[in-house]
């Protein structure tokens, strides 16, 4: 069963991801990247995080560095979000 974290988004988008049918996953919610952090490190299954990444975006340079250096950052997998591409064309850009 696949264990699912969705960091960030807006509460009616997290809403609508908790009335999908739950049959093959776990779906676990951080409304912040500050509070994605403790799952990220401690969990013991795989994750698949859904990241809604937002603007401006230093909480979001912060999960990234994280993920980037903390060993403790398990196998995880993430599926990143935005409604903003061109965001994407500076650092946080660079480092994806």
């Amino acid at each position: 069963m696949a264990h699912i974290l969705v960091v960030g988004g807006n509460p009616d988008l997290r809403k609508l991801l908790q009335m999908l049918p739950r049959r093959q996953y776990i779906l676990a919610e951080a409304p912040s990247v500050a509070a994605a952090m403790e799952p990220l490190r401690t969990s013991p299954e795989p994750l698949i995080m859904l990241w809604f990444l937002s603007w401006p975006y230093p909480e979001d340079l912060t999960l990234l560095t994280c993920i980037e250096q903390e060993p403790t950052f398990g196998p995880h997998r993430c599926l990143l979000l935005t409604t903003n591409s061109e965001g994407l064309s500076g650092e946080v850009g660079q480092r994806l």
